[in-house]
């Protein structure tokens, strides 16, 4: 999926000045010919003219206020590392230390898009690969990449229109909002108050520290169409053919709202992943969390190989665990969006085992769910 370039709405919306600096970077090699220590936007380029994705992050982390990194990579650089990469500007390097933020920033990958075309059909234009890009700091945004690995440490980041199963973590930090992303895993990990709406991922994975620390008020999806999620089911096979996996877990957390996804298919209509066993799967402690009108089907967890072909191994839901204050309503498990009982699992809501998955959590509320 494509999305324009910033407009002037947009950055008054995001509260960055219309006159904020704009970095370009015009090369994939990770060359460093300034000053790691001092060098700032006006010391770009350096002596050979171009300026890499390490300048750009130097120089916007040496120089005071909000900027924008953009990209205008020529053509004759997409795709130089990997036939599978064609039409895409890769930033391949051994080292990579650079690629974080530090200081308040925007980076803009639907920039290259704006400046070379659609020429990745798949999706966005910029890949990191092979290494992490790191938000330290808050009220920062990125967006437009592809198949990359993205972690924010700071508050208020905005993560979005990122495609190709992005990897994005939100580690320490709060109140931010991942938003119509195409992701593999989406991890908030002791992070607090964020939004995660209208993503399509294999999972998404909500855990605090432990019992003192518990990662509080994340919401994954909403009341309106916009906000739904789509996890469609993380899962790999043991030696003997067995499935495992989640679409959606909580570990040590308080006030999780999980609102109006779809869970276990793409499409509402169709099985997503058949390696994944659970759709939501609440493990450890858990306080005051609420699973509201969402579509759980899917989750079929289907053996393979010599010893299990074709048996079902899933759970739309396994409670399990500690806490207090659980209430599941209004969803719809194991049907598709025509109400037909075609997605349904081995198991519907499976509160727990004693010697397996032992469950002392209280206050628990199940109504007005249809379960097929």
């Amino acid at each position: 999926m494509k999305h324009a370039r910033l407009s002037l709405v947009t950055l008054l919306m995001l509260g960055l000045p219309a006159t904020a600096q704009t970095v370009t970077v015009d090369t994939v090699a990770d060359v460093i010919d300034i000053s790691a220590a001092t060098a700032t936007v006006a010391d770009l380029p350096g002596p050979d003219g171009l300026v890499s994705l390490s300048e750009a992050m130097i120089a916007t982390n040496n120089t005071p206020g909000h900027q924008t990194v953009a990209f205008a990579i020529p053509a004759s650089q997409l795709g130089w590392c990997c036939p599978q990469y064609n039409g895409i500007a890769v930033f391949h390097s051994s080292v990579g230390f650079y690629w974080r933020a530090n200081d308040e920033v925007t980076i803009d990958g639907t920039t290259q898009t704006a400046f070379a075309g659609d020429t990745n059909p798949n999706g966005n234009e910029i890949l990191i690969y092979s290494k992490t890009f790191y938000l330290n700091v808050g009220n920062s945004t990125l967006r437009g990449f592809h198949g990359s690995s993205i972690q924010a440490g700071g508050a208020n980041t905005l993560i979005e229109q990122n495609t190709g199963s992005m990897n994005i973590t939100l580690f320490g930090g709060g109140g931010s909002v991942l938003q119509q992303n195409e992701c593999g895993t989406i991890k908030i990990d002791r992070s607090n108050d964020n939004v995660v709406v209208g993503n399509t991922a294999q999972r998404v994975r909500v855990l605090g520290g432990g019992g003192t620390q518990l990662a509080t008020g994340n919401r994954i999806g909403g009341p309106a169409p916009g906000d739904r999620n789509i996890p469609t089911g993380y899962g790999s096979y043991n030696s003997e053919g067995i499935p495992s996996g989640h679409a959606i877990q909580l570990f040590y957390t308080q006030g999780t709202v999980i609102q109006n996804n779809w869970i276990g298919t793409a499409d509402g209509l169709t099985i997503g992943n058949l390696a994944c066993t659970i759709g939501i799967s609440i493990e450890t402690q858990n306080d005051d969390v609420l699973i509201q009108d969402n579509l759980i089907s899917g989750i079929y967890g289907l053996g393979i190989g010599p010893h299990y072909p074709g048996t079902v191994w899933g759970r739309s839901m396994l409670v399990s665990g500690n806490g207090s204050g659980l209430t599941i309503t209004g969803n719809v498990i194991g049907a598709d969006i025509n109400g037909d009982p075609t997605l349904g699992g081995a198991w519907g809501l499976d509160f727990g085992d004693p010697v397996t998955h032992p469950l002392s959590m209280t206050d628990i509320v199940v109504s007005d769910n249809e379960i097929a």
